[in-house]
């Protein structure tokens, strides 16, 4: 497999608290690999970092071996959320329109997720899930190499979460996506995971398997203890 992202030494400090601490791990393409850990624990920053959104000077963060920089034309992102007020005047169809101009993507990503009535109602009266949907399908549309997602979860109740875990796995299968996933939840785990990176007060404390991170015992107090 081909190396994809590869973190070196990163450590990040904002104002006078270290956020990041020591942050080494490379990803392969076609990983999923989720990123777990509490509240707090520097998950998003460590996110944001591997998009280039956050800068660092202690470290290196390499995409296919060059700089940071070159990563933002091949990536997709869904933030945790994107508020819009409810009354300002923007159709969804205008929002995932906004990441690519190629149609035929676009047409086939919206029947394969099945919101073709979404895409007629302004996004800001949209529920938490179809957002979600429509935030992945304006990511998707970039025709990304690799995928981004931060905390999918927030503002989901479950049976919407599984529904959008759904349309990641799909979306992985068909376009050999690699995966980047943040998430403070061990209930509900996506299929195609292939690594579990532990989070714990900026430090990566565990790099597993899932089928061996999830069997430890005492894992609800390991990370969240």
């Amino acid at each position: 497999m081909r190396k994809i992202l590869d973190l070196k030494d990163v450590n990040l400090t904002i104002g006078s608290k270290q956020i990041l601490k020591n942050i080494n791990f490379n990803i392969n393409s076609g990983d999923f690999i989720l990123l777990l850990g509490p509240n707090g624990s520097g998950k998003t920053t460590l996110l944001k970092t591997c998009l280039g959104i956050i800068k660092i000077r202690d470290g290196s963060v390499l995409f296919y071996g060059d700089k940071i920089q070159n990563i933002r034309k091949k990536c997709g992102y869904v933030p945790q959320r994107l508020d819009i007020d409810k009354y300002f005047p923007v159709l969804s169809k205008n929002v995932i329109e906004f990441g690519s101009p190629d149609k035929e993507l676009l047409f086939h990503l919206i029947e394969e997720f099945k919101i073709k009535e979404i895409i007629k109602k302004p996004f800001g009266l949209l529920s938490g899930g179809e957002r979600q949907k429509i935030l992945l399908t304006m990511a998707l549309s970039r025709k990304p190499e690799i995928l981004f997602l931060d905390e999918p979860n927030l503002n989901l109740d479950i049976n919407a979460y599984k529904d959008f875990l759904k349309c990641v796995e799909k979306a992985k299968k068909e376009f050999n996506l690699t995966v980047i996933m943040v998430t403070h939840l061990i209930s509900t785990i996506p299929e195609s995971v292939n690594k579990v990176f532990v989070l714990k007060e900026g430090r990566i404390i565990i790099k597993e398997e899932p089928e061996k991170i999830f069997k430890r015992k005492n894992l609800v107090e390991l990370i969240y203890g």
